[in-house]
Parts: structure tokens; sequence; C-alpha cells
């Protein structure tokens, strides 16, 4: 899991993508927490909290790279 794409999604306030180990795929912005084994994910609808080791990959919705 890319530690550094996490932070920098917080602060640019960019959309992100997130696969899960048992195949569910997750899209939202992610919001600052205060428990460093989860992150937490604003759906648009709600916010989701996963537990940072059942993620496999996470991305920017829209990568331009």
């Amino acid at each position: 899991m890319d530690t550094k794409l996490i932070e920098e999604a917080i602060m640019k306030q960019e959309p992100v993508k997130i696969q899960l180990v048992n195949g569910d795929i997750l899209a939202g912005w992610l919001e600052y927490g205060f428990n460093y084994d989860f992150i937490y994910l604003n759906t648009g609808f709600g916010t989701l909290t996963v537990a940072k080791d059942s993620i496999k990959i996470i991305s920017y919705v829209f990568d331009c790279r």
C-alpha cells in the first residue's frame, strides 16, 4: 500500500479508488483520521472506515501520469 499516495490524496482532495483484498472496489475522497491503522473514505453518501491492511490496490480515479 502506498502511504505517500494516501497522504497526498488527503492534502489535494483528489478522488481515489481502492480495491480491497476481498475484491470489493470503493471510490471517494480520503479524510483525516486519528487512527493510523484505518483510513476514512467519503463516498458522497457517507464515510466508510477501511482497515489499511485490507487494501490491495489504491490509486487516483483520474490518473493522468
